[in-house]
């Protein structure tokens, strides 16, 4: 760690303090892990513990679900108003109301518990999992259907469960009679309260070996060393605005969450202007989850080398505008805010800064080029059946947070990986969370996984292509059928790649008949009723490729041919790849070939200049040129594709707007979306492919202050 310049504290015992702190919450985060019962927390590790300070502020999170930690400190925030210094030692709290200080939505339980040293108040422990059911219309509390929050599960404000050390056993008789399997619920809940003791009492422990004293110093110089950190690294961007745009989907619509990111004076400013009306449906949200969603992908990538803390928030700034589906107000139904919406609008965010980092003149920065993630592309869904012993039994489809990884400049996307989720487990052994044992989810639910394997195709194709998602087919087992409520996401428009690398999968949600007959489920679907001899197919979706498919490398195809990744038909529809007889590349066909599909490209395709300007490409040397976009680059007031030379227009015009344009239609029902691919207009290369509500418009801009020539203030 560096040395610190405006604080006394040494950097050693600084980064020790730090490792003593992560040590408390990922103890708590393992008592939760060895203590619940439930598969979604033992199994799927939908979980976390976070420590806070006196006030509510962030000190470090622990467990397997970050986008948990930053919610913590505004469920803290809310007990401390609520209860002001009525708050005591013994004291422990519970909160599920989105709208009154809770989680990301209503099935996760926040418990808060105060930590007192030496008499004082000097922290607090939060514990936080997903609850198998928080009741409401529906079994899991997902309700799709629901209109109002008043559906889709029983809202707790900020309510003490234990006061001064002793159980408040009205509140929990109340709370459980409103669940259904309260037995397993109370057990989960029980959990967070023990691993909230754990961290009590390990955090005491730590106190009194360093002193109060030198404990809220070491704290407050962490978090000012990563407040200083982290706006060095945004000065590092170029200041301007970058505009990114996404969908949401809802039964046939597609509603906009469009982003725009000011950079200036070391500060990031996110305004979602424009963003849809509040809906009647479970997908709205709020800007705290959108700002938790975007710092769960932020940090890891923009500032690995930094502790997560409140440090991170203040150069941070989210604007929603009200009564909208990324600031709904009550009773707007919140139960998927974290999903649809926040995952979209995290996604744009990072999508955002991407485009600066790209625009940046450090070459560093905008040297990891990857497409969009696919966090928001996910397919979740849960379900409930009578148990064989005549009781009630329900679960959930983690598998459906499996999605295959978009594609980073260099190396392929990763196969099955899992949204949001720290890439270390507990133990360090970096094992994948929300994927359960076949043999568990048998042994548990009255279900027949009838296979479990990795999605085949050429989605997300590129010159390095995505990852791939997970096949999930299952089948009730011992029981007349199992009734279940979709919340898939990316089911009509896919994820856009990047530098020319194509869209990727969408997700599919099936029925299967005892016939045999397939039939597609919606992505929000309610009441989905499988019986028994039919089955139920999740395909999960990809993020996009990067780089133009015509450029992979043909030995690559080869192999993903070899290792079954697709057909060998697939592979010469999509990369122009010419294999022999013997499984060998015929070098001559696929250059021959591939130059034909280029050269097919620009003739179908619209716009670009009448006459075609070039300059040497020997000239855009990195002195004498600044960053655009992948590819681009500005050189004396010219947008110019940096490997052909070709002009495509003049600062400050988007570099895009000088491109052959290439559109279709895709396939499938729902609304109609346009497939567009930006080429160089002199080689037929793609520069940028995307997925829009047919009629829109680019889904991305750029304008840095060295190109657009502005001031931003």
């Amino acid at each position: 760690m560096a040395q610190p310049t405006d604080f006394d504290f040494d950097p050693i015992e600084l980064e020790i303090l730090r490792s003593r702190l992560q040590a408390v919450a990922n103890d708590a985060a393992d008592a939760v892990y060895r203590t619940a019962i439930s598969p979604i927390t033992t199994e799927g590790k939908d979980f976390s513990a976070t420590l806070l300070s006196a006030d509510g502020s962030l000190i470090v999170g622990g467990g397997f679900i970050s986008l948990h930690w930053l919610a913590a400190t505004r469920s803290v925030r809310a007990i401390l108003t609520k209860y002001g210094d009525s708050v005591v030692d013994g004291d422990v709290f519970l909160v599920n109301d989105p709208y009154q200080g809770g989680g990301l939505h209503p099935s996760d339980v926040f418990i808060c518990r105060p930590i007192y040293a030496e008499r004082e108040l000097c922290s607090w422990i939060c514990m936080s999992a997903h609850m198998i059911d928080m009741g409401g219309a529906v079994f899991g509390s997902f309700a799709p259907n629901a209109t109002s929050c008043y559906e889709e599960a029983f809202r707790v404000p900020p309510v003490r469960l234990f006061a001064a050390g002793e159980e408040c056993e009205d509140v929990w008789g109340l709370v459980l009679t409103n669940v259904r399997m309260p037995d397993v619920v109370e057990m989960d809940m029980r959990s967070l309260t023990a691993a909230a003791h754990v961290a009590y009492e390990k955090s005491v422990t730590l106190i009194e070996s360093v002193g109060l004293d030198s404990w809220r110093s070491g704290v407050q110089a962490l978090r000012r060393l990563s407040e200083a950190e982290l706006v060095r690294k945004i000065k590092s961007l170029p200041e301007g605005v970058y505009v990114s745009k996404s969908w949401v989907e809802w039964r046939g619509e597609l509603l906009p969450v469009p982003c725009t990111l000011t950079i200036s004076a070391g500060e990031l400013h996110f305004d979602f202007d424009g963003s849809h009306p509040q809906v009647p449906f479970f997908i709205n949200s709020q800007p705290y989850i959108i700002l938790s969603a975007f710092l769960s992908y932020f940090c890891p990538q923009f500032m690995p080398d930094l502790p997560y803390n409140e440090g991170v928030v203040p150069p941070i700034t989210v604007t929603c505008p009200e009564s909208s589906i990324t600031h709904a107000a009550a009773p707007a139904p919140l139960g998927c805010g974290h999903m649809h919406v926040a995952f979209s609008a995290g996604t744009m965010m990072m999508q955002c800064v991407q485009l600066a980092a790209w625009s940046a003149k450090e070459p560093r920065l905008g040297a990891e080029v990857n497409a969009p993630g696919a966090y928001g592309a996910i397919g979740l869904s849960t379900w409930a059946a009578p148990a064989p012993d005549g009781g009630f039994d329900g679960w959930a489809f983690m598998e459906g947070a499996l999605v295959g990884a978009s594609a980073g400049w260099g190396h392929d996307g990763v196969d099955c990986s899992p949204y949001h989720v720290p890439t270390v487990g507990l133990d360090g052994s970096g094992i994948p969370a929300l994927i359960s044992d076949v043999e568990i989810l048998e042994d548990l639910h009255p279900i027949q996984v009838v296979s479990r394997s990795l999605r085949r195709g050429t989605g997300g194709a590129g010159r390095w292509r995505s990852g791939r998602g997970i096949e999930f087919r299952v089948r009730p087992r011992g029981v007349p059928s199992a009734t279940g409520q979709m919340l898939g996401m990316h089911g009509h428009i896919p994820m856009s790649g990047i530098v020319g690398g194509s869209i990727g999968d969408l997700t599919e949600l099936l029925h299967t008949g005892k016939d045999g007959t397939v039939r597609r489920l919606g992505m929000d679907q309610a009441d989905v009723s499988i019986a028994d001899g039919e089955e139920f197919t999740l395909r999960c979706a990809s993020g996009g490729g990067v780089g133009d498919p015509l450029e992979r490398d043909p030995a690559d195809v080869v192999r993903d041919v070899n290792d079954f990744v697709y057909e060998a038909e697939e592979a010469f529809t999509t990369y122009a790849v010419v294999v022999t007889q013997a499984g060998e590349v015929d070098q001559e066909a696929t250059a021959g070939e591939r130059d034909r599909r280029r050269a097919q490209r620009l003739a179908h395709a619209t716009g670009g200049p009448a006459d075609i300007e070039k300059v040497d490409p020997a000239e855009l040397t990195a002195e004498a040129t600044v960053p655009l976009y992948p590819g681009v680059v500005g050189y004396e007031g010219k947008a110019v594709v940096l490997e052909s030379g070709t002009v495509l227009t003049s600062a400050p015009g988007m570099w895009f707007e000088g491109c052959a344009i290439l559109e279709g239609t895709l396939a499938g029902s729902g609304p109609e979306v346009t497939v567009r691919s930006y080429l160089d207009p002199a080689t037929g290369r793609a520069l940028f492919t995307e997925a829009v509500p047919r009629g829109s418009g680019c889904s991305i801009s750029s304008r840095p202050g060295h190109w657009a020539g502005t001031t931003v203030s």
